[in-house]
């Protein structure tokens, strides 16, 4: 989406809200399209309005928390998320937020604990073992990290994140040419391999 379009977009959603104060739809809509463009600033702005106006609401807190973690509000951030999983403990995107938080944290044992809870949700499992194996990866786990993104690669034999994850974790643990076996070429394979080359001893 190009960014008139997601000014038409959010113009939209906000008529949609003048028009129609308790419009909960609408206000996700434009929470969800702020996100997606970037724009924290207003997307913090519209969900502490929907927090006040719609309390009930796990996704409110959830999306709220999204905004402050691209300030570096972490401690914010996890205080939401907190909330939205006392609001609806099955709402498991909540955990897959709380692993980013834990992540950007540094605290990288508890970010495991909170991606593993999201996998529960069927629909964001092949992202999530791509972050629960990043999570291993930053906490020097490799052995874990590798069988986490196999299992993304799995459920997507044709995810580019998965076979250039297998590949890095590859190289970093010195199996050169299995790192060359799961970089998918295009769009960016050169890059990629003249990286293993670099990271590669000089008799390889």
């Amino acid at each position: 989406m190009m960014e008139g379009e997601f000014d038409v977009a959010i113009s939209y959603f906000i008529s949609a809200i003048e028009e129609k104060p308790d419009y909960y739809e609408a206000y996700m809509e434009l929470s969800n399209t702020l996100l997606y463009g970037q724009r924290f600033e207003e997307l913090i702005q519209v969900t502490s309005d929907m927090v006040e106006k719609f309390p009930w609401s796990s996704d409110a807190y959830k999306l709220r928390a999204q905004g402050y973690n691209a300030y570096g509000e972490y401690v914010l951030s996890k205080k939401d998320l907190q909330t939205a999983l006392k609001l609806d403990p099955k709402n498991h995107s909540v955990h897959m937020v709380m692993g980013n938080t834990y992540r950007l944290m540094g605290e990288y044992e508890k970010a495991v604990e909170a991606y593993t809870n999201a996998l529960k949700e069927p629909s964001i499992r092949e992202q999530t073992y791509i972050l629960l194996g990043e999570a291993y990866e930053l906490n020097k786990d490799y052995q874990m990290a590798m069988q986490n993104f196999e299992k993304s690669l799995d459920m997507n034999p044709n995810s580019y994140m998965a076979n250039l994850k297998i590949g890095y974790i590859n190289s970093i643990t010195g199996d050169y040419d299995g790192a060359i076996d799961f970089i998918v070429r295009p769009p960016r394979f050169s890059q990629v391999l003249m990286y293993i080359f670099k990271l590669a001893p000089s008799n390889w």
